[in-house]
């Protein structure tokens, strides 16, 4: 209840509210009661429009805090979920409205996380995320939100994007729904199985874009579903932490990253130790154009977002570990294929050669992007899109070259590799990910038997020291088995 205003019935006291006149100018007296009621409304105001700031000093401290989008988080109560539902979405002309009960009631559940603890829930960026689930859109997501403003269930804060400092936009269940005693439940989403559709391009933009789509259900996708699963059931039973000191590392980025992980749920901190949530340990297969012959990567939630500088302090079951992976591994998979041995330095020039060190590692760049590429212009383009975008968050700190540094390096690397030139710019690089996926499965599955505990990230696993042998002798052996009897480079 808005407190009474006491100035409004005494006619002297009500000089204090003279607008445009500080109090000493008309010669009065201090008004205690007015000062009273000043106070109470300032928080009648704060508690009405502002229900959860009582617990902070200042408003926007509390605007700059934010908990990350849970997307396995569900409402317990049906019932509310379906009377929402039917009152504020049914009757919209909404594309796709079926998709919108079980995105809604994702939502009540975030909004009622961030009830309880106090802080507002940040809204999710995920157009076109490849890690979210075929409802989650932009579009859908916007259209819930402003239909629970606009019929008064929460609050809506704007956010903005400023040279110095960033805030994205904050909502927070507003004071009427704070004594409602919602229920969430954890969903455990059945995507260990992904898969993108590739979508047009438009006018004006640099590269496709892919949303993902529900994969075709046939005999392959339930033998990789199998595999995936048991790959799992060993992985959700390890624990992982790892040491991030942030004076050791000149980089925000570093921080940032892991704060928001923190916020999501998907890290526990203990000082400068982090341990991963178990629940999001667990990997899955994501695979593009809307076909199972192209891509089919392993990839995790958390694991492939920690720094790469960070990763040799992973610890899994208390103990060290050593990551191993493949050297120049699509390019040697080129060579194999045309059945062609390939052990010298695939990057133009011996590492003993320091001298051209920055060049090797542009040339690296260029090489990795190149195959993947369509074309030589879209290949020089990325190239030099990558190493800015990896400059500002500290993985490369050379000069960035021009196009035409990078178009002269991408001459000498077709000079240099000859024998498989004529797949350079061909778009192959997408199936070449689907065969080295296939390695990764067979690895994974033989480390299960062992019971051996394997983190995959793209072609490298890290384990416990004390298996690197065993895994050696397996990252050796499956590859022989797949690429005509070969053998691989191992660092």
């Amino acid at each position: 209840m808005k407190p009474h205003n006491p100035c409004k019935i005494c006619i002297v006291r009500a000089a204090c509210q003279i607008p445009h006149k500080p109090r000493y100018i008309l010669d009065r007296p201090e008004c205690f009661e007015y000062e009273v009621h000043k106070v109470k409304n300032q928080m009648y105001n704060r508690d009405r429009c502002w229900p959860l700031l009582y617990h902070h000093e200042v408003d926007d401290q509390w605007l700059n805090t934010g908990k990350m989008f849970d997307e396995q988080l569900r409402l317990d109560d049906d019932t509310f979920v379906d009377i929402v539902f039917y009152y504020h979405f049914k009757n919209k002309n909404y594309r796709n409205l079926h998709l919108y009960k079980e995105a809604l009631s994702c939502i009540l559940a975030n909004l009622t996380v961030c009830r309880k603890e106090y802080v507002p829930l940040s809204k999710p960026q995920v157009k076109y995320h490849k890690n979210k689930y075929k409802w989650f859109k932009d579009i859908i997501t916007n259209n819930i939100l402003e239909e629970l403003v606009r019929a008064g269930f929460c609050l809506h804060w704007k956010g903005y994007s400023g040279v110095r400092n960033k805030r994205s936009a904050k909502y927070s269940f507003r004071y009427n729904f704070i004594k409602r005693k919602f229920n969430v439940k954890i969903v455990k989403t059945d995507t260990l199985i992904r898969m993108k559709k590739r979508l047009r391009k438009k006018k004006g933009e640099t590269k496709a874009k892919q949303i993902c789509v529900e994969p075709p259900k046939n005999k392959q996708y339930y033998s990789m579903y199998e595999d995936v699963k048991t790959i799992n059931d060993l992985l959700e039973t390890a624990t992982v932490k790892f040491i991030c000191d942030f004076t050791k590392y000149n980089n925000p980025k570093y921080q940032d990253s892991l704060n928001d992980l923190v916020r999501a749920g998907y890290l526990f901190k203990n000082g400068t130790e982090y341990e991963i949530n178990k629940y999001n340990l667990s990997v899955f297969r994501s695979f593009n154009r809307n076909e199972y012959r192209f891509g089919g990567r392993f990839y995790t939630q958390v694991f492939g977002q920690i720094p790469k500088k960070i990763r040799p302090t992973i610890t899994i079951n208390g103990e060290d570990t050593i990551e191993l992976d493949y050297a120049s591994h699509h390019i040697r998979m080129l060579y194999n294929y045309l059945d062609l041995d390939f052990n010298g330095e695939a990057y133009v020039y011996v590492k003993s050669d320091t001298v051209n060190k920055d060049k090797r590692a542009i040339i690296k760049y260029l090489s990795l992007i190149a195959i993947n590429a369509q074309t030589r212009k879209g290949a020089v383009y990325e190239t030099r899109k990558k190493m800015k975008d990896d400059s500002k968050i500290g993985k490369f700190n050379g000069s960035i070259p021009s196009y035409k540094t990078i178009e002269y390096l991408y001459d000498n690397f077709l000079n240099y590799h000859k024998a498989i030139s004529k797949y350079v710019c061909a778009d192959v690089g997408i199936k070449l990910q689907y065969q080295d996926s296939c390695i990764m499965n067979d690895i994974l599955l033989e480390l299960k038997r062992q019971n051996i505990i394997g983190l995959p990230f793209h072609d490298s696993i890290r384990v416990q020291k004390k298996h690197a042998d065993v895994l050696y002798q397996l990252m050796i052996d499956k590859y022989y088995e797949k690429m005509k009897h070969h053998y691989p480079i191992i660092e």
